[in-house]
């Protein structure tokens, strides 16, 4: 099971690269694209029995350039509620997780 601090990162990671996807395919930085590829689908299939709302946030959150105020204010709830469906969605990730080198 990967700890929920390495699905953290790696999630933070994948939201990067989606935020700058421009500067990364303008330099055709193919090794970084094709692990970050392989981390994404690994966690596209562990959402695959998600629940609803924390499928929505995976989406919304770490695939798009959306800030934690803009979900907020989308869903109409606090930032702090949205920092917790973040939280929560690390721990299911984490639950659902193998150990392994993606």
């Amino acid at each position: 099971m990967k700890s929920k601090k390495q699905v953290r990162d790696e999630l933070m990671e994948i939201k990067y690269y989606h935020s700058y996807r421009d500067v990364f395919d303008a330099h055709n930085d193919d090794v970084r694209s094709e692990r970050l590829k392989l981390l994404k689908a690994y966690y596209d299939a562990l959402m695959k029995n998600a629940p609803l709302r924390l499928l929505h946030i995976y989406y919304e959150y770490y695939l798009t350039d959306q800030s934690q105020e803009v979900l907020a204010d989308r869903f109409c709830v606090s930032t702090s509620c949205i920092s917790k469906f973040c939280q929560q969605l690390c721990q299911y990730l984490s639950d659902h997780s193998e150990d392994n080198n993606v």
